[in-house]
């Protein structure tokens, strides 16, 4: 099949990565002529506020730590987008993209059916993962549950996970917890789910509404103490069950990892009659995994955080400040529109030594420059502006003094500093 990648490119460049329309039914047309590939192997279903990615890609790294041929699919990508579809931890390669993005092209157009950019790559994937013959399949959703293109039907799902909840896209998912969560359980089929929910009322919502089917990381483990030591986290958990002590070590050094991987040990618990990988391997995929932008050291010194939301800057937040070690911390930030900026901002603010560069990125949903400064301003945050967006970081290295550098705010503005 002659491909002519330029054309592909522009085709799915026309798509529009950032437009929504949210509904299930010009995907699971294309999916039914196409057989439901996604039903040719075993699918773990995540969602939640944050988290998501890493939990996805801990499995990933865990499945092909034990031999077990996986694909996983995520979003959005940072440079290349063939970083959303992975195979045993690699990104695919071009000639399998190309050739299968053509096919659904060609599929879509017969059909007569317009489906979003996120919908065409869903589909893409699915295709690319029946061809690989993957065994697992780790699928993330985009957005909230419900209508989400990931949210299709799976004769072979084996478990669903919620990682975490928060007040995000409420534009879309609602004003409150309880809204969002309702957008997100829906991904609960007829398989178990793992849920790490901490209100006793959305606990209880979940539990009316899938009874047996939810299992919560609180009840199966309890974290005891965790450190970051040589560009590692280490972790010990108690496992509540065997009443007895795991020791966890991993380059994702945020503390709020220490959260994922008790979900993803938990759902490992449940899944052991079907995948019973030794601990050990485990452990040592664990160790492994390193996700780009979930606060990783770049070799030029700064820290690079895909953190968008209230409850993920505060995780961030916390991290920077044990490195920090009470010098500065210069934070250069931009941010979309619907994100919720006043808070962002309420919490950089209880920072006593963090000095904050906005810089704009260049996307259709950005907020501007101005809006941002006219919401910092109302916090007494030390910032600065630089519309340019290296010699902002040439700014924030003379800000820093001893201190630590951190980009982020939104994957728009990571991926300008990757190389």
């Amino acid at each position: 099949m002659s491909v002519n990648k330029e054309s592909i490119n522009n085709y799915l460049d026309g798509l529009n990565e950032f437009k929504f329309d949210f509904s299930l039914e010009r995907i699971k047309k294309v999916l039914k002529y196409l057989n439901n590939p996604q039903n040719n192997y075993k699918v773990i279903h995540i969602t939640g506020s944050n988290g998501k990615g890493s939990v996805a890609h801990f499995f990933s790294f865990i499945f092909k730590e034990a031999g077990i041929k996986v694909g996983l699919y995520t979003s959005p990508h940072l440079l290349d987008v063939r970083e959303r579809i992975i195979i045993n931890n690699k990104i695919i390669n071009k000639k399998l993209f190309y050739d299968t993005v053509l096919q659904i092209k060609n599929i879509t157009g017969k059909l007569k059916v317009k489906l979003t950019y996120f919908e065409f790559l869903t589909v893409v994937a699915f295709v690319i993962f029946k061809k690989a013959q993957v065994k697992v399949a780790i699928i993330e959703v985009g957005l909230g549950g419900r209508l989400d293109a990931t949210n299709v039907n799976y004769k072979n799902k084996i478990l669903s996970i919620i990682t975490s909840l928060d007040l995000e896209h409420t534009n879309y998912l609602g004003k409150t917890k309880k809204s969002i969560l309702l957008e997100k359980e829906k991904i609960i089929d007829k398989s178990l789910a793992v849920c790490n929910i901490k209100e006793k009322k959305l606990k209880k919502l979940l539990l009316k509404k899938h009874k047996n089917k939810v299992v919560f990381p609180d009840d199966c483990f309890e974290t005891i103490k965790f450190e970051q030591k040589d560009n590692f986290l280490n972790i010990i958990f108690k496992d509540l069950k065997n009443n007895d002590t795991i020791k966890i070590k991993t380059r994702m050094i945020e503390f709020i990892q220490a959260e994922n991987i008790k979900t993803v040990l938990t759902a490992l618990c449940i899944l052991k009659n079907l995948f019973d990988i030794p601990f050990k391997k485990v452990k040592k995929a664990l160790s492994k995994t390193k996700v780009l932008g979930r606060f990783t050291r770049h070799k030029k010194g700064y820290y690079l955080s895909v953190a968008h939301n209230p409850a993920a800057i505060r995780e961030m937040i916390k991290t920077a400040e044990t490195i920090a070690k009470k010098r500065r911390i210069v934070f250069i930030y931009s941010a979309l529109k619907d994100k919720n900026v006043n808070n962002i901002f309420k919490i950089i603010s209880r920072i006593k030594n963090i000095y904050v560069i906005l810089t704009p990125i260049n996307n259709e949903r950005a907020i501007s420059i101005e809006k941002l400064k006219k919401i910092i301003v109302k916090y007494n945050i030390k910032y600065k502006v630089e519309k340019n967006n290296y010699k902002a970081l040439k700014l924030a290295k003379r800000l820093k003094k001893n201190g630590i550098i951190i980009i982020g705010g939104s994957f728009y503005l990571v991926n300008k500093f990757l190389d």
